[in-house]
Parts: C-alpha cells; sequence; structure tokens
C-alpha cells in the first residue's frame, strides 16, 4: 500500500518504470523490479525484506517463473482495484 500510495498514478509508473527499464526493453528483471519497490519504499518505517520482495515478485507475475515482468503486468499487478 505504502508503494502504490507513493506512486500514485498510472502515469507515474510508467515514468519510474522507463526510469528503471535501462534498456527500453519495456519489461524490468527482478533486480530492477527491486530497485522500484526500495526506491518507493525508502521512506516507509518498516523496510522490505528480501523474502517479501520474492512474494511481491511471485505475486506481481502471478506465480509464473519469469526472470521479467513487462509494463502491463506491472501496472495490472499495482493498480488492480
Amino acid at each position: 500500500e505504502h508503494f502504490k500510495g507513493r506512486i500514485g498514478t498510472k502515469a507515474k509508473l510508467h515514468t519510474v518504470f522507463k526510469y528503471f527499464d535501462r534498456d527500453s526493453s519495456n519489461s524490468i528483471s527482478k533486480k530492477e523490479f527491486t530497485k522500484i519497490i526500495r526506491a518507493g519504499t525508502k521512506k516507509c518505517p518498516v523496510k522490505v525484506s528480501q523474502e517479501d520482495m520474492i512474494i511481491l515478485w511471485d505475486t506481481a507475475t502471478r506465480g509464473e517463473k519469469k526472470e521479467e515482468m513487462n509494463f502491463d503486468e506491472m501496472e495490472n499487478w499495482l493498480f488492480d482495484d
């Protein structure tokens, strides 16, 4: 929730996603995903553990064993109301 609140809008998510998608492939690796989450939760009083990061990745990729996630997947995960 803290991360979604910090991102706020789909447009801001797109900007952040593009920033971390260094090769402009419209997808991010687990490592890039971790960087996005850590940046978005930097001021959160509870730190996101590596174990939590694995759970977040699995949830965002709907349990598929993937090495990368595209923008649409991240957007659906974050803004799936």
